[in-house]
């Protein structure tokens, strides 16, 4: 379900409950981590900010 979930999504990588966002820099970055919290909303998947990691 998870891969499915950012089918059309360039440069993310989901492996059971991780996502995985590359990219080369950070305004890439933004614009990708952006459109995969608009898939969250759109889906109804929710984060558990506990386990969050940002880098």
């Amino acid at each position: 379900m998870i891969n499915n979930a950012f089918y059309g999504i360039i440069n993310v990588a989901a492996y059971l409950d991780d996502i995985i966002i590359f990219t080369l820099d950070a305004e890439e970055h933004k614009t990708v981590l952006e459109k995969v919290l608009q898939r969250f909303k759109q889906l109804n998947i929710t984060i558990n900010f506990d386990k969050l990691t940002f880098f």
